[in-house]
């Protein structure tokens, strides 16, 4: 795709990489050759690039609406339905062929299209979108304006447009002044079932066509239900460093309660609790200030005595201290909990006000912190030099909370 000057700002915005959250974008650059016309209208003069994305495929669950609402309005009109069933047909086909091949068993795309065949491609798109969502939800991303144009069928993160990382945690943070509620941080579970409703809403007239029931269709309604709630769970589960059998959601809770009381910074607030276990394991747990000193990286002040927030943290963390210690009775067991808790919640993400600072310097044609940046990310997990979580292991300066542009995007 041809851009303006916004490729270089979107391309050192894609800096995500290694977070671990199924993604589309692989880029390549080049340069643009000088204009030979000057546009009246263009006041500023920057760099272009053409951007490649490299996918399976780029089938949205906007392509088989499109097709699924053309047979609707043909449904009275016995000339054009066998028609547009057929396109809806083979576009279904198509997307089963490039991203859940295994479905088609060995035929290919000579495969006699089955309603079982359908219902399979949404049970299998249901899986890959609720485990894309939730590994959202784990780093702390928020897509923007997630509909179903913007949904791939098969459950990769393809549209960077409005996107953020979270500072400061907040339920309903997005970027994109347009977003609205609906696409909201923590909104982003139900609107990624909403887009899978919408794709079986696409693949019903289909299914129907092929000899399907709508009993079929209930039972993969219920089955994605749980699978989204289970994939949610789970993240909850994984970032508190509980282990699969147990029941997170009391402790989540709480937690996430303080976080919003709090704005505390949502990705340093996760990643500290490897360093309460750390303390834990030292046999200081009870020790008020070493908690506190180790999770005011993330909550800001919380020295005071008085403060509600200190005291509610510090009964949260003990509880779910003890939690742990029961998950991990077994001798050495509990040595495993920070370990397991650094490889799920990481120590850096691409924050606007790391890019802002790439990008312009960039522009000037100092690619520093650019490359700075690219070495971060190549493992967002580790723990880094010194210098550089000095410089990028940190709460957002208020400035930055609300500039525009850095802040939030129109």
């Amino acid at each position: 795709h041809w851009y303006s000057g916004a490729n270089r700002r979107l391309s050192a915005r894609q800096l995500k990489a290694l977070e671990g959250v199924p993604e589309s974008h692989r880029k390549m650059f080049m340069a643009q050759m000088q204009q030979d016309s000057q546009n009246p209208d263009q006041i500023v003069h920057e760099p272009c690039a053409i951007t490649c994305r490299v996918s399976p495929s780029f089938m949205r669950v906007g392509h088989i609406d499109l097709h699924s609402r053309r047979v609707r309005q043909a449904k009275d009109d016995p000339e054009a339905l066998p028609a547009a069933m057929a396109a809806l047909s083979a576009v279904v086909k198509h997307t089963i062929f490039r991203e859940f091949l295994p479905i088609l068993e060995g035929g290919g795309v000579q495969s006699q299209l089955t309603a079982e065949h359908c219902l399979a491609l949404a049970d299998s798109s249901a899986d890959k979108l609720a485990h894309m969502v939730s590994q959202w939800m784990r780093v702390g991303f928020s897509q923007g304006n997630f509909n179903a144009d913007n949904c791939l069928v098969g459950g990769r993160t393809m549209d960077y447009g409005p996107f953020g990382f979270m500072d400061n945690y907040d339920p309903a943070f997005a970027k994109w002044t347009g977003s609205g509620e609906h696409f909201a941080f923590m909104n982003q579970p139900q609107a990624a079932f909403v887009n899978w409703q919408t794709l079986m809403n696409t693949l019903a007239p289909l299914i129907f066509h092929l000899g399907g029931t709508g009993d079929q269709i209930t039972a993969s309604v219920e089955r994605a239900t749980g699978v989204f709630e289970v994939a949610l769970k789970s993240t909850w589960r994984s970032k508190l460093g509980l282990p699969d059998e147990h029941t997170s959601t009391d402790l989540f809770n709480r937690f996430e309660a303080l976080l919003r009381r709090s704005e505390a910074d949502y990705t340093i607030a996760w990643r500290q609790l490897a360093s309460v276990v750390d303390i834990a394991e030292a046999g200081k747990k009870d020790e008020d200030e070493e908690l506190v000193a180790c999770m005011e990286v993330a909550f800001g002040t919380i020295s005071d005595p008085d403060s509600i927030v200190r005291r509610d943290l510090l009964v949260w963390l003990r509880d779910w201290l003890s939690v742990l210690e029961e998950a991990y009775s077994e001798d050495g067991q509990f040595r495993s909990v920070a370990p397991k808790l650094r490889l799920t919640n990481p120590k850096f993400v691409p924050r606007e006000w790391m890019l802002v600072a790439a990008y312009n310097a960039a522009s000037k044609g100092d690619l520093t912190l650019v490359m700075e940046l690219n070495h971060l990310f190549e493992d967002p997990y580790a723990e880094q030099s010194e210098e550089l979580s000095r410089k990028y292991y940190r709460r957002a300066a208020l400035e930055d909370l609300s500039r525009p542009g850095t802040a939030f995007m129109t």
